[in-house]
Order: C-alpha cells, then structure tokens, then sequence
C-alpha cells in the first residue's frame, strides 16, 4: 500500500513531538538525557516509515 509522502511526513512530526516531550518529561523525572536520546532516536528510526494507524 502506498501513502502520500504529505501523510508520511505529518506522522513523522507528529512523532517527533511526542518523543521529544515524553523525553523532557523523562528528563524532568531524573533518567539520564543522553541515553533517553539515544534510546528515542532508535525509536524514532524504527517508526519513522511505518504506515499511520488511520488513512
């Protein structure tokens, strides 16, 4: 199935978002920044190009 790179793209920042504020919350809570980063960039890198749940 392919998707619109415009839908593509939205998920993309719309996951970014919300890593990047579950990270800071994270952060706020006292886990370790750079391994909170390291572990989220291997999320993002994984979800990035999965298809949204919705079309």
């Amino acid at each position: 199935m392919h998707f619109p790179k415009s839908l593509i793209k939205g998920k993309q920042e719309k996951l970014k978002e919300i890593l990047c504020n579950t990270q800071k919350e994270l952060e706020k809570s006292g886990y370790n920044s750079e391994q909170l980063e390291i572990n989220f960039q291997k999320i993002y890198e994984n979800y990035k190009y999965k298809p949204p749940l919705y079309y």
